[in-house]
């Protein structure tokens, strides 16, 4: 093959990559699910008993699994590769979470369990904002695959 027809080829491909990133849309679901999940977790020490919090890890671990196999059948692209931006929204959001987690769990020793409000909507609103920037750097990457 001739080098002009190979940079043809190459052109031709890399227009239907950039085509299908235009068309690739983050659900708008995402965003508030994954939210919820974190704000749900956060929340666990104002459930009294001491299985609460292993069974809302675990549903919250599974409701990812799913979110994600959802998200692939709503977008029909399947993410192979993450990029350093969707690897810093992903560590951002589970530190995070973990963090205000700490910070419910501090309010629940101190008996002030009604304040635990304000860490769970702080982890909804952190983790909604980091899935739709992890989602929006994972599309934006289909464009650089090589």
């Amino acid at each position: 093959m001739d080098p002009e027809g190979a940079a043809a080829l190459l052109d031709d491909v890399q227009g239907d990559r950039t085509r299908l990133t235009q068309r690739v849309r983050t659900p708008k679901w995402v965003g508030p699910g994954f939210g919820f999940i974190a704000a749900l977790y956060v929340a666990t020490p104002a459930v009294p008993g001491n299985w609460a919090g292993s069974f809302v890890l675990t549903m919250a671990l599974v409701a990812v699994i799913v979110m994600v196999h959802l998200s692939h059948r709503a977008t029909g692209v399947r993410f192979s590769r993450l990029g350093l931006q969707a690897w810093a929204a992903f560590a951002a959001a589970t530190l995070g979470t973990l963090a205000l987690f700490s910070v419910a769990l501090g309010f629940a020793a101190t008996n002030l369990h009604w304040l635990i409000i304000a860490p769970a909507c702080a982890a909804f609103a952190l983790s909604s904002w980091l899935a739709k920037v992890f989602f929006s750097s994972m599309r934006q990457g289909l464009a650089r695959v090589r």
